[in-house]
């Protein structure tokens, strides 16, 4: 399968988020936010597998992954614009303006 490294990648990307942004003390409210997220995140990983101009971000390193998902989740929530998440990433990696604003253009209309 042509996308398996990368859809296990973002996989083990999104239980790292669940790991870091879930807070048992309100159980209701994050299992809702961690099920839109993750839904959300599927429905990217899907459209970047039938997107034959997708490039993947070169997110090799555990390290990599978790700031990817910590810019990605802040970005989805609305905490931080998605000009800025674009920006922060072209700081870490330049060469992926693409694959940002492809990530970009999808997070929620009414979260920004």
């Amino acid at each position: 399968m042509k996308y398996a490294k990368e859809i296990f990648m973002a996989v083990a990307v999104i239980f790292t988020v669940v790991v870091l942004f879930v807070d048992t003390s309100n159980n209701v409210e994050q299992s809702t936010d961690e099920t839109a997220f993750n839904n959300w995140a599927f429905s990217v990983i899907d459209a970047a597998k039938t997107d034959s101009t997708y490039t993947r971000i070169p997110l090799n390193s555990k390290a990599d992954q978790r700031w990817f998902m910590e810019i990605m989740f802040d970005a989805w929530s609305g905490k931080i614009s998605k000009s800025e998440f674009v920006r922060k990433g072209l700081e870490k990696f330049p060469n992926s303006e693409k694959s940002f604003l492809f990530v970009a253009d999808r997070f929620p209309k009414n979260k920004q």
